[in-house]
């Protein structure tokens, strides 16, 4: 009867549940994914851009506009998301905006870290020197939601990395950039995104922080933004993007 209750607490308060499936891990892993999940996990680290053939972490089909935001070329993402060659990784991405999962925000602010020291390293710049923000919810999903997953994933980084947050922009939007296409959401991101007004510093070099890259014009809007203020650099840096980016 003892050994029954303790297998229960066990497995309903001791094991972590597999991010994909929700099943328990039966055994501490590196990555919170259970072993029936974990290939298919691989096989997504492992998908290749259809431009370059080139996986995520390599590809350098960026455009023209974002790799002028940063002179550096510091620009990453560290897995492409194909909602056609990846549907099982969706729910993911509805559990860190929907639920404000701790559990994924801490998995992919390890895979964002890694990128960003990867990068700064192949580049021979010194990460230290940045200060870190993030692409701002709507005002209305914030309310709604009563959090911001994007902030929460740029606090992850600045903590693993020793670095300050800082919050710098504004989002104005009325409309949702997954429901315009191409051209409307580069026009309403312009007109949507701007600096904080109480926001005043001296920074040059800023790590921007998303969950997802689609068509860059939220990013680079965001940039401007930035560069108006005085900044250098901005290092975009997000989980993953889409192919349409």
């Amino acid at each position: 009867m003892i050994t029954k209750l303790f297998e229960f607490l066990k497995i309903s308060f001791l094991t972590r549940p597999c991010l994909l499936c929700d099943e328990p891990l039966s055994h501490d892993v590196d990555e919170p994914i259970c072993d029936d999940c974990y290939e298919k996990w691989v096989e997504w680290y492992g998908l290749a851009c259809e431009n370059c053939g080139k996986i995520c972490d390599e590809c350098e089909c960026m455009t023209s506009d974002l790799k002028y935001i940063n002179p550096l070329g510091l620009i990453k993402s560290c897995v492409f998301y194909d909602s056609k060659r990846a549907k099982k990784f969706t729910n993911m991405f509805y559990k860190l905006k929907d639920e404000y999962d701790l559990s994924i925000i801490d998995l992919f602010a390890g895979k964002i870290c890694d990128a960003i020291l990867k990068s700064c390293a192949e580049k021979g710049v010194d990460y230290k020197k940045f200060v870190i923000t993030f692409v701002p919810r709507r005002r209305i999903s914030r309310i709604w939601r009563t959090y911001d997953h994007a902030e929460g994933l740029a606090k992850a980084v600045g903590k693993r990395l020793g670095l300050k947050v800082v919050k710098a922009l504004v989002n104005t939007s009325r409309k949702q950039q997954k429901s315009l296409n191409r051209k409307e959401r580069a026009i309403n991101a312009r007109k949507s995104y701007h600096l904080r007004k109480d926001y005043k510093s001296n920074e040059k070099f800023y790590i921007l922080i998303d969950d997802v890259m689609t068509t860059g014009a939220t990013i680079l809007a965001c940039a401007n933004c930035l560069k108006k203020a005085g900044a250098i650099v901005v290092f975009p840096v997000t989980f993953a993007r889409t192919p349409e980016s």
